[in-house]
């Protein structure tokens, strides 16, 4: 499969850098979507839906569908998988968000389909460490983290200390420029 990820790397490339999601995950995402197809049916490689009337959209080039992809990443309540900062925090929350029925989850939970093709295929390579600036703070109960990804102000915040049991969860809020 090395000619799908060699011919869709620029591509995803360009998504990283306007959506902060990790090149790896993006790579697999688009891997599963197309079937490893390259150029991808439609010039869809995110198998983005038109939510008009649900079901695939196709697009007149690939940097169109490329842009597509980026615009439906960046919509609110795919927050989490922007502000993961790894390969495996983003698969999940991908796995969790709407995108995908299947949740690519190969049965082990949401996302774990992602995380074996980034495996199996060593595409954790591709990924830079993001340029970013943060700070943290304790106030009112909650430890907060304050921090900008890619030029996108963003606030994290759990309870602390967090219950003992359970397992931390972040919060996370776009705020405004």
């Amino acid at each position: 499969m090395p000619d799908f990820f060699t011919s869709a790397l620029p591509y995803a490339t360009l998504a990283h850098s306007r959506t902060n999601v990790l090149t790896s995950v993006i790579l697999a995402q688009w891997a599963d979507e197309t079937g490893y197809n390259w150029p991808p049916r439609y010039n869809n490689p995110g198998n983005v839906g038109d939510p008009s009337y649900g079901g695939q959209t196709g697009y007149p080039t690939i940097e169109i569908g490329v842009e597509a992809y980026i615009q439906t990443l960046l919509l609110p309540y795919y927050i989490h998988v922007r502000t993961g900062t790894t390969d495996l925090q983003q698969c999940v929350a991908l796995g969790q968000s709407p995108w995908a029925a299947s949740h690519y989850n190969d049965g082990s939970g949401p996302g774990t389909v992602l995380v074996a093709i980034i495996n199996e295929n060593n595409l954790t390579r591709f990924d830079q460490p993001p340029e970013e600036f943060m700070f943290a703070l304790i106030a009112n109960g909650l430890l907060h983290v304050f921090g900008e990804l890619n030029g996108i102000a963003y606030h994290w915040f759990q309870p602390n200390p967090f219950p003992p049991g359970h397992t931390p969860i972040w919060n996370v809020e776009q705020l405004p420029t």
